[in-house]
């Protein structure tokens, strides 16, 4: 099947289970043992009551219901529309490897696992397509998506993904992937707009000739 046409729908995996509260948390201890996943959904009826994690099973008693975790288990799920973006982000925000799917009622339909939404970005244009990867930083207050694409492609160039990929406070850390002719100077009207060039995948040639110019100057005052 061509990736293109594959479909979130598609990822999700219907054949591991879901457990009620009156079923046994011996029951849990073995699906953990055999799936080793991190979390499994708890229901009520078929409706998600939360998810409890592999590591808090040891204190309770193998004959308990499985009831008596409700003090243990988190809220995290996804719905059964949402982009495979979403389904990524909150399985990483939950510390998890695998994350319940809901319809609108959050009644139970599956899991997606974090490996198969992992290959999903790993298929993406941002990974898979060629071209130059720049890390630049930028005033929390001052950034804007728009303007920086608008400079990316005012200067000739692609944009194949945007990311944020650090949160320092004062200052963010965006993560571009472009495809250009002329990596030199859509560094320097990136600089020119207050963008910190943190890294690039070429030579970065403005840098390099600062560098040179610095170390000539160096020479000449320090004979």
């Amino acid at each position: 099947m061509d990736f293109q046409d594959f479909t979130l729908s598609q990822l999700r995996n219907d054949g591991l289970p879901s457990f009620e509260l009156t079923q046994r948390i011996s029951e849990l201890t073995t699906f953990f043992e055999h799936a080793n996943y991190s979390h499994a959904a708890i229901t009520q009826d078929g409706l998600l009551v939360g998810c409890v994690p592999n590591y808090v099973l040891t204190p309770y008693e193998p004959t308990d219901a499985i009831a008596e975790l409700a003090d243990e288990w988190e809220d995290f799920s996804i719905q059964s529309s949402a982009y495979w973006l979403d389904a990524l982000e909150k399985v990483l925000l939950a510390d998890a490897d695998i994350i319940p799917v809901v319809d609108d009622r959050r009644f139970f339909l599956g899991y997606y696992l974090l490996e198969d939404l992992e290959l999903f970005l790993a298929r993406t244009p941002f990974l898979t397509e060629g071209g130059t990867v720049i890390v630049v930083s930028v005033p929390k207050e001052a950034y804007s998506i728009s303007q920086l694409t608008q400079v990316v492609e005012a200067n000739n160039a692609r944009v194949l993904g945007v990311m944020q990929t650090a949160d320092h406070g004062t200052r963010i850390e965006i993560t571009l992937k472009v495809v250009t002719e002329s990596m030199s100077a859509l560094l320097i009207e990136l600089r020119r707009y207050d963008y910190n060039i943190e890294s690039a995948l070429y030579e970065d040639l403005f840098a390099q000739q600062l560098k040179e110019r610095s170390d000539y100057f160096e020479k000449f005052l320090n004979p």
